[in-house]
């Protein structure tokens, strides 16, 4: 328990432990490094620790705080650009900066608020993504369109470095993950979070031009983002060393028959292929996660779609043109189920089987005797 871990991000190593392990740790890869002719001076060396924004560690893009005490990390996020992003007029815009804006808005936290802003930006760069070049002005109608979609980006990216940024969810002691997926004609969306209500990660997508509305049935549209919020988090899955429960949430009821192992789905449609394969995709990571060592045990259910507001959120970001606040910390984070005490009369009566073969049933019927009759 006293050996620290390190985490190994492209060419960055990150140490996480007790200050005297982590020493020792770091003396060792030194001197590795040194006898193989790498080097690693001081000046790209830094510790994470307690303190005020001035303290804060610059890494991928972000600032970052740890207070070992509480513990609690946090990050202080990079500042948009207002003047790019403000509601200004179409004049002069171009594909190349619509693209250039919403670049910016880069993954950090995974947090629902930054989601919520990186799809926007896909949305207004898939609204100027048939542009014929990349310099030429820009029609007044597209580049409208997407400038709304960037200045609700900078909200969201605003908005989530006060609602979320402050105490980040730590991965490494989590048991339990909710997963919750969404799907809906212009997109899909799914969140992980724990048992209390703690955001992990979101993920907001748009669908692309194969997966309009009038091409892919609802269906599989919901089995998609399953096949999608499994395959990330069977990914991700090295940053949860404890897990040991996994709740697979959908407010479809097809969807989740379709992905009961046991029970092939009688489906006859024109996407019996396409739902089968994504089928198949679900079970192979439930399997996986079952058969490791020690064994992740898989769960799904369906949850009400006024308790899956967070994923329904994220699937309809290319609809959203006004701010819609999702305030992650009033969503409850486990379905309610109201109990109603109903009383209710009983009583005996008589009945008779269709199939009695007394004067009762079938054999009360005249035309059912004479057919015997005819039969002999």
């Amino acid at each position: 328990e006293d050996i620290p871990a390190c985490i190994m991000v492209m060419d960055d190593f990150l140490l996480v432990g007790e200050g005297e392990y982590v020493e020792a740790l770091e003396s060792l890869l030194l001197t590795v490094w040194r006898l193989t002719n790498f080097c690693c001076p001081p000046e790209k060396r830094s510790t994470w620790g307690g303190g005020g924004p001035e303290d804060a560690i610059r890494w991928l893009g972000a600032r970052w705080l740890w207070d070992g005490s509480t513990p609690t990390l946090s990050l202080l996020r990079p500042a948009s650009d207002k003047s790019e992003t403000g509601a200004t007029g179409p004049r002069g815009v171009s594909k190349r900066s619509i693209f250039r804006q919403a670049g910016r808005f880069i993954a950090v936290s995974l947090g629902v608020g930054e989601a919520l802003s990186r799809a926007h930006c896909d949305v207004a760069r898939a609204l100027v993504g048939t542009a014929p070049t990349w310099d030429s002005p820009l029609g007044e109608k597209e580049a409208l369109e997407a400038k709304k979609h960037l200045v609700m980006a900078k909200l969201y990216w605003s908005e989530c470095s006060t609602a979320e940024d402050t105490a980040l969810a730590l991965y490494s002691e989590v048991k339990t993950i909710r997963v919750e997926c969404d799907a809906a004609g212009s997109g899909f969306g799914w969140v992980w979070k724990t048992p209390e209500g703690a955001i992990l990660a979101a993920e907001g997508k748009v669908q692309s031009k194969s997966m309009c509305i009038n091409a892919w049935h609802s269906n599989r549209r919901e089995l998609h983002a399953l096949a999608v919020a499994l395959q990330r988090l069977d990914e991700a899955l090295h940053c949860f060393p404890r897990l040991e429960r996994i709740q697979l949430y959908t407010d479809n009821r097809v969807a989740l028959r379709n992905v009961d192992r046991w029970n092939p789905p009688p489906c006859k449609s024109v996407e019996r292929k396409a739902i089968l394969r994504l089928r198949g995709i679900v079970c192979d990571c439930i399997h996986d996660f079952e058969t490791r060592s020690p064994p992740i045990r898989v769960e799904t259910a369906h949850i009400r779609g006024l308790d899956n507001r967070i994923a329904d959120l994220l699937s309809r970001a290319p609809l959203l043109t006004k701010y819609t606040p999702y305030a992650p910390s009033v969503i409850p984070p486990n379905p309610k189920v109201s109990q109603v005490a109903v009383t209710v009369g009983c009583g005996a009566v008589d009945s008779q089987c269709w199939l009695f073969g007394s004067s009762a049933g079938c054999l009360a019927l005249p035309s059912f005797r004479d057919w015997l009759l005819s039969r002999r």
